[in-house]
């Protein structure tokens, strides 16, 4: 070869060289300075053992790693996320899984042909509560023994979902008030008035409801229905009782009182029996309650001493009866023996009368401006009287004994 072509030769590849140079070319396939490098491996991180969730809506954060053929990481691989069973978990585009039903699922990450291998996520709530209702939603109350209520009990997860196929043992703390089902959850009232808590269990967990029973007195008697007590210290035994509208008796929230203690006290103020004891000449009626029903018997005092005057002046003034004796006025109360006399003298200027009420009763005045009115009380009893023009604004009352 002669050496002008060789030169040529030369001087042609070191133009070449120029020339790819100055047009960026690389010898690795890439744009510019930057090689391209193709995904070889993709890996869910954390890897390893199956992500068991124990509650619905729970989530876990998953993420990648894809590595080039360099075996270098690619920063921001573009890949993407599913679920083969979105029934159970989803995914979303940033790895992001969410429990959504009992059971199981693979969730795998995918760049281009790369397939990461798959993560199991399994799903199986763990029961953390068990919530208690009646029918209503709230606590019922019921009046009459032998009722029934039919409650309800769900097992919730951690994040308070229902957890179904539970087996629910059923009690009750206090079985006098309720009795339920052990296996039903039918709440069935007693004979006791009172609260219990009706209470299911599955395993560990226990949930408890409030029930209240007020059984509701259909009948109420007191014997014996009167009695006459004729000498100091005198008593008598009286015996009250309640039942319900099925017949059921009532032993509790059981009263007595006696109306007028000036003429008959009693023993004590609840339970089923009380002893009234003679005081003073009168009647009083002898109370019995059952909540908010009543009967009564009446005891009549007689032969007794009466510490009590055989007189009483009452001043009739403009808007008031006032007692002579104690001062007391609207109502003017005195206190009188039987047999006794009251008097009443007119002091003020304007129009009044004597006007009995109710029963017992006594002849009334006339109405007049001034003068007296008397009146003799020979039957044991209260009296109540007003002014027939003034009414309530004028009021008094004899206790004869």
């Amino acid at each position: 070869m002669s050496p002008s072509l060789s030169g040529l030769r030369g001087s042609c590849s070191m133009l070449s060289l120029v020339v790819t140079a100055a047009c960026g070319g690389s010898s690795s396939g890439g744009t510019g300075n930057t090689p391209v490098v193709t995904p070889a491996s993709v890996t869910i991180t954390p890897p390893g053992s199956p992500i068991v969730f124990g509650a619905l809506g729970r989530t876990r954060q998953l993420a990648v790693v894809v590595l080039g053929t360099d075996n270098n990481p690619i920063s921001s691989p573009a890949v993407t996320w599913q679920s083969s069973n979105t029934a159970t978990a989803t995914v979303n585009g940033s790895g992001l899984v969410t429990a959504v039903a009992n059971g199981s699922t693979n969730i795998t990450a995918t760049i281009g042909a790369l397939v990461s291998v798959p993560v199991v996520v399994g799903v199986t709530q763990l029961m953390t509560l068990i919530t208690v209702s009646s029918p209503s939603g709230l606590v019922d109350s019921l009046r009459t023994a032998t009722r029934t209520r039919l409650y309800t009990a769900v097992a919730k997860d951690s994040t308070g979902n229902a957890v179904a196929g539970q087996v629910f043992t059923w009690a009750s703390t206090i079985p006098a008030v309720a009795t339920v089902g052990a296996g039903t959850g039918l709440v069935t009232a007693g004979t006791t008035t009172g609260t219990t808590s009706i209470q299911a269990t599955s395993g560990t967990i226990l949930g408890a409801f409030p029930f209240a029973l007020a059984l509701f007195p259909a009948t109420i008697t007191v014997a014996p229905p009167s009695a006459t007590l004729t000498f100091a210290g005198a008593t008598q035994l009286f015996s009250g009782s309640a039942a319900d509208s099925v017949g059921t008796p009532i032993t509790t929230a059981l009263f007595w009182v006696t109306r007028t203690p000036a003429v008959a006290s009693i023993s004590n103020g609840s339970g089923a029996t009380t002893t009234a004891s003679a005081v003073a000449n009168g009647t009083s009626q002898i109370v019995f309650s059952a909540g908010s029903v009543r009967d009564s018997a009446l005891v009549t005092v007689s032969g007794l001493p009466s510490s009590a005057p055989n007189t009483v002046a009452v001043t009739v003034g403009d808007n008031f009866f006032r007692s002579v004796n104690n001062n007391s006025a609207n109502a003017a109360i005195d206190t009188l023996a039987v047999g006794g006399t009251v008097t009443w003298t007119w002091a003020g200027s304007g129009t009044h009368s004597v006007e009995s009420l109710g029963s017992p009763s006594f002849a009334s005045s006339t109405t007049k401006t001034s003068g007296t009115y008397a009146r003799t009380f020979g039957v044991a009893g209260t009296y109540t009287y007003d002014c027939v023009i003034h009414g309530g604004s004028m009021t008094g009352t004899v206790i004869v004994r």
